[in-house]
Parts: structure tokens; C-alpha cells; sequence
């Protein structure tokens, strides 16, 4: 599957295995949108990745904040979720239609 031109989320993005994902897309000519709670990660992984990647402030625990940023950021082809927590993917699940029918991709941890 080519990623080449594609928009791809990934929430938890900022560092670990979902830092290491958006190289790896950003490699096979993604557009890549990491998100995360702390700015001052964001501002850390846009300068590992570059100028092709954006970075945004979300915290995927906030109900409120999941639909204005998916609004914000238009359609994508890719949610990918490394971000961990209680509960981490029900927020996300609200937000289906910005898939439109395409993957989602998700590893979600444990912080016990």
C-alpha cells in the first residue's frame, strides 16, 4: 500500500513507536499530522521530523476538543493511535466520519 500523498493522523505521534511511524511515512511521501497533550512535545517531534510534518495540541481524552480538530485539520486516509491511557480510543470513536471508510490503525497501551 502506497502512502504517497496520503494525510495521516497519529495521536501519540510525538515520540516512541508513533514518532518512529511518522518518519516512516513522512518517507513514503505522507502527509503527517502528529498530535499530542504537550506543546512542548509537539514542538520537539516537528523539529525531528521537519518541515513536511505538522504538529498539533490534543488531548484525545477531551470529547470537546476530538471534533473541532478533525474539522480543523479536513479529511484524512490514516488514523494511527500509540497514545495510551484509560480509555484512549472511546473519544477517537466518535469521530468516524472523518475517515471516510479508511483504516484505522491503533495501539493502544496500558499505563498500569
Amino acid at each position: 500500500m502506497s502512502s504517497q500523498n496520503h494525510r495521516a493522523v497519529i495521536v501519540g505521534g510525538t515520540s516512541g513507536i508513533g514518532l518512529a511511524v511518522a518518519k516512516s511515512l513522512l518517507t513514503q511521501g505522507a502527509h503527517v499530522i502528529v498530535a499530542s497533550r504537550s506543546q512542548n512535545k509537539v514542538d520537539e517531534a516537528k523539529k525531528k521530523l521537519g518541515e513536511k510534518a505538522q504538529g498539533h495540541v490534543l488531548d484525545f481524552r477531551d470529547e470537546r476538543q476530538m471534533k473541532p480538530f478533525f474539522e480543523n485539520i479536513g479529511p484524512i486516509e490514516h488514523l494511527i493511535v500509540t497514545a495510551t491511557g484509560d480509555s484512549a480510543m472511546t473519544p477517537l470513536m466518535l469521530c468516524p466520519s472523518t475517515l471516510q471508510g479508511r483504516p484505522l490503525i491503533a495501539s493502544s497501551g496500558d499505563n498500569t
